[in-house]
């Protein structure tokens, strides 16, 4: 599939972003230009019929956990940023385990949310919260566990996220991906889907400007960083280390290419 196509995907999308599930279709067209968008739909109706007319949300989450869903062992693998993978896998991380949920019981009835939980992507289903690597439920006392690790407020960690956080967040695990590889510029590139969707446009200015930094493009560092000082308000601590590393590329001599 062509970058053009691409781009035209995630700017509908951006336009009208009503769905996790087709958010995540287009990321997996990154992955896979094959992918086959209606069997993914088709199999998310399919597992929907299987639970039945139940919208107790933790027969949806032993149903599935019964079909084989839950976390995959190859946590980096990058098939399992891939829907239509997970699907006929039933292996994923936890974003994309939370998709089927969230696919499944939207076909229900049921109104799920993901929850975009620091480093672990989380599913609220009728008002409890399920993780969905393992197929579990969590407790209060888990729940305050996680909250204690994570270091910010109930309400920051326990944030629901639009269609369109969730297609940045499956974003960001690609871009995690390439770095690991040793790909800055493949990173560079998933970034730029990131800005036609994110709300929040400043961490992903400020993540470009140290991708560009990576390869020695100082120049293009700096353009990052001044956009992100736009997104910025006065006298913020965001905006003190975007100026700090505007000082210390300032400090840099220039790659020669």
């Amino acid at each position: 599939m062509s970058q053009l196509v691409l781009d035209a995907d995630f700017r509908a999308f951006a336009d009208a972003p009503s769905s996790s599930v087709e958010g995540a279709l287009i990321v997996s067209r990154l992955i896979r230009p094959d992918t086959d968008s209606e069997w993914v739909r088709g199999e998310l109706r399919r597992l929907a019929q299987q639970v039945g007319s139940s919208t107790e949300p933790q027969y949806l989450i032993d149903s599935l956990r019964a079909e084989g869903f839950v976390g995959a062992e190859n946590y980096r693998d990058i098939g399992n940023s891939s829907l239509e993978v997970v699907l006929r896998s039933h292996r994923g991380i936890p974003i994309t385990l939370a998709i089927v949920i969230i696919g499944v019981g939207e076909h229900l009835g049921m109104r799920p949310t993901g929850i975009n939980f620091p480093g672990h992507f989380l599913v609220k289903l009728g008002g409890e919260l399920f993780d969905p690597f393992t197929m579990q439920r969590i407790d209060d006392a888990r729940r305050k566990q996680w909250l204690g690790r994570s270091n910010v407020s109930a309400e920051e960690a326990f944030m629901p996220a639009t269609p369109s956080d969730v297609v940045v967040r499956m974003l960001n695990n690609l871009v995690a991906l390439a770095v690991s590889r040793g790909d800055p510029t493949g990173a560079i590139e998933l970034t730029d889907y990131q800005l036609i969707v994110a709300s929040e446009r400043f961490p992903i200015h400020v993540n470009r400007a140290d991708l560009w930094s990576t390869i020695g493009a100082a120049d293009m560092a700096r353009h990052e960083l001044n956009e992100a000082l736009q997104l910025t308000s006065l006298a913020t601590q965001a905006r003190k280390r975007v100026e700090e590393k505007l000082r210390e590329l300032g400090n840099t001599r220039p790659t020669l290419h």
